[in-house]
């Protein structure tokens, strides 16, 4: 539905701002889900550019050993969490390397993600890989990697809220995604194994959030 939303969008439209939070780093994630990504691989086209972040070292060094301007295949993402994403396989033409910490506004601080590569992928997804997690509550990590939220149609930004702070003032829309995690917020569906029963959410017909609940 988020997807229809963009694509029914007119031309010349803000972004629209998603938030993947289930795969937020500052949350204690890793940012390589491929769940959108994987959704976006199987729908018509959208309007381009759509900016989104995916941690996977491999296809890093495969891109910077390829070099700017290389088509290659690539299997990416799932790169540390198998047990919530899958790889996916794109054709991907590498479109810029980076190396070195950039300042970051939220928290401000240098932020190192490793070496970077953006790749370009059906003509209009542009993925900023990266060696390791960083948190990306501002625009500086784009920014950083020659791409740009403000022109773009699409910006996936793996955060909960903190994120608005910057993307509120020219977002043409907001939409949370109820994507799957290591960090998701509907808690039932984390594979939890020790935890006390009956406990709210887990059992959702208690007649008090608090039933049951002991010391």
């Amino acid at each position: 539905e988020a997807f229809d939303a963009v694509a029914a969008s007119a031309p010349g439209d803000n972004p629209f701002v998603l938030s993947d939070a289930s795969d937020a780093p500052s949350a204690g994630s890793f940012g390589d889900s491929t769940v959108v990504l994987k959704h976006l691989l199987t729908r018509p086209p959208l309007e381009g550019p759509l900016l989104l972040t995916l941690t996977d070292p491999k296809a890093t060094d495969a891109c910077h050993k390829a070099g700017v301007g290389a088509a290659l295949t690539l299997t990416i993402g799932a790169a540390f969490q198998p047990i919530y994403y899958e790889p996916v396989t794109v054709e991907a033409r590498v479109i810029g390397l980076y190396d070195g910490p950039y300042m970051s506004e939220l928290p401000p601080m240098n932020l190192d993600a490793g070496r970077r590569a953006v790749i370009e992928v059906q003509g209009y997804i542009r993925i900023l890989l990266s060696e390791k997690p960083v948190i990306t509550l501002d625009l500086n990590g784009y920014e950083a990697s020659g791409l740009y939220p403000r022109e773009a149609k699409t910006v996936i930004v793996k955060s909960a809220g903190q994120f608005r702070g910057f993307y509120t003032p020219f977002a043409h829309r907001i939409i949370e995604l109820e994507t799957p995690g290591p960090v998701d917020s509907i808690l039932p569906r984390l594979p939890f194994r020790n935890i006390a029963r009956p406990l709210w959410p887990f059992d959702p017909d208690l007649a008090e959030p608090w039933e049951g609940a002991g010391p």
